[in-house]
């Protein structure tokens, strides 16, 4: 599933985002812009969500939708204003630790505090939590998925 759910966040953000990377593809971040940080339905059949039920198969595109919709009220419940949000950020686990993800996300960072603008992301991993608040995003909220177990940090970084 992480391979199908990264490239529907790649193609995505290609489109109507903002990706960055290393020149060895090492590492992407997928970023969307103020404005537009709610990936709409048209634009995710137009980059080829229609295929994801054959691809994942039912079970596991319905928990593939069941994460969506929670992370999407998270992020609606948290930031209803105009903000950045990091909908991916993806490192090579042999390049993990390295300083690639931090690299990756600090060009959006900087442009953030520049307009005084939040950035917001969630992580369904909680050992990425203190990377993410080493670069001043805050926890400001922890759910679960219904009915997958699944843990979602909700963080907020406050322009600098």
């Amino acid at each position: 599933m992480v391979p199908l759910s990264m490239g529907i966040l790649v193609r995505y953000s290609f489109l109507y985002g903002e990706i960055y990377t290393t020149t060895t593809l090492d590492g992407v971040a997928c970023w969307l812009p103020p404005g537009k940080t709610t990936p709409s339905f048209g634009r995710m059949v137009r980059i080829g969500i229609r295929n994801a039920p054959l691809q994942l198969g039912w079970t596991g595109f319905r928990r593939y939708a069941a994460i969506e919709n929670f992370s999407g009220k998270a992020h609606k419940d948290t930031v209803p204003e105009k903000h950045w949000y990091l909908w991916g950020l993806g490192i090579e686990p042999s390049r993990q630790g390295q300083g690639i993800g931090g690299m990756l996300i600090q060009p959006v960072l900087a442009r953030a505090d520049n307009d005084g603008l939040p950035c917001y992301l969630e992580t369904m991993n909680e050992r990425n939590v203190p990377f993410y608040e080493k670069h001043g995003f805050k926890v400001v909220s922890v759910g679960e998925v219904p009915r997958h177990g699944l843990r979602v940090w909700a963080m907020l970084r406050e322009p600098r």
